[in-house]
């Protein structure tokens, strides 16, 4: 940890949108902590389709996995739904 300390002034000269934009192109994983209101905006997010919108409300979209990609998000459950209801519009269904 003493090591990093003194890096501090060094990390301090540059914004985080600075830092994202020194190693935009580079080969180092490095990528900036995003705000929830940033998230749904961001080019990796976007286009890998991370966040839906239902109703108004951005959220993010349900996992890709097989055999359930391509379903698409349903709208929050405000309470009171039988809740075999509700996993059977998230397509999961009990085992016989």
């Amino acid at each position: 940890m003493a090591e990093l300390r003194g890096h501090r002034e060094e990390v301090r000269r540059a914004t985080r949108d600075e830092w994202a934009e020194i190693f935009a192109d580079s080969d180092a994983c490095v990528s900036p902590v995003l705000t929830p209101w940033e998230a749904h905006e961001h080019p990796h997010n976007v286009a890998r389709r991370a966040f839906v919108e239902v109703d108004g409300l951005v959220q993010p979209a349900p996992a890709q996995i097989q055999p359930y990609a391509g379903r698409r998000a349903s709208a929050a459950d405000a309470g009171g739904r039988d809740i075999a209801e509700t996993l059977g519009d998230w397509a999961w269904h009990r085992p016989d």
